[in-house]
């Protein structure tokens, strides 16, 4: 029996050398390699009107900062932070939602003197490229349309955030904070700059639910 077993034993051996070559060339048949795991798909949000605004800052009659803001923002924004280049912003705010505070200055701001909203009724920025600055920053360049008159600009993404609710859904937003020249875009009254400052400062603070 010992001779047996050492028998098979060595037969077992002399099969593994001569048919060694065919056996690694069948492994590869009989291990298959995991996939690698693809990316989630970067998520798309729709700006939320309710929780989202446009507030501007200029100087009023040289001796203080005048706030006014713009209700309702609508849009969309999609941030891919594995690949930025997938990623998007759009904002359009309508100027009849613009609120000073007071109807008479309302209603003298989109007027033909100034903004002209009858002609003219929407603000929009559209982005044509986007960056990662960090997990929570981002660079976005586009165009941003006023009056009338296109212009590129860049801006800063700030304080991105994405997270899962319990009642109101997957949300994302961001706020940017940017300033334009009013003349360029045909605010021209009080071309001196001192009645009216010439710098407007625009902050757009936005949140969107996942579509």
């Amino acid at each position: 029996m010992v001779r047996t077993a050492l028998a098979l034993s060595a037969a077992a051996i002399v099969a593994l050398a001569t048919g060694g070559l065919t056996a690694s060339r069948a492994v590869p048949a009989l291990i298959s390699t995991p996939a690698s795991p693809q990316p989630d798909p970067p998520t798309t949000f729709n700006i939320d009107q309710s929780r989202s605004m446009v507030i501007y800052r200029v100087r009023d009659m040289g001796v203080s900062n005048f706030y006014g803001r713009v209700n309702a923002p609508t849009g969309s924004f999609t941030i891919d932070p594995g690949d930025p280049a997938n990623s998007s912003v759009q904002i359009m705010f309508e100027l009849k939602n613009m609120d000073t505070g007071d109807k008479n200055k309302d209603r003298l701001l989109l007027g033909p003197q100034y903004f002209n909203a009858r002609q003219y009724p929407t603000a929009q920025f559209k982005s044509t490229s986007i960056k990662k600055i960090n997990d929570s920053t981002y660079e976005a360049t586009g165009a941003f349309t006023m009056r009338g008159v296109t212009k590129e600009i860049t801006v800063t993404l700030a304080d991105y955030a994405e997270l899962q609710t319990t009642k109101f859904g997957y949300r994302g937003g961001f706020e940017t904070t940017f300033t334009i020249n009013r003349l360029d875009y045909g605010l021209n009254e009080h071309q001196d700059g001192l009645m009216l400052g010439l710098d407007v400062q625009i902050t757009v603070s936005v949140q969107g639910l996942a579509q």
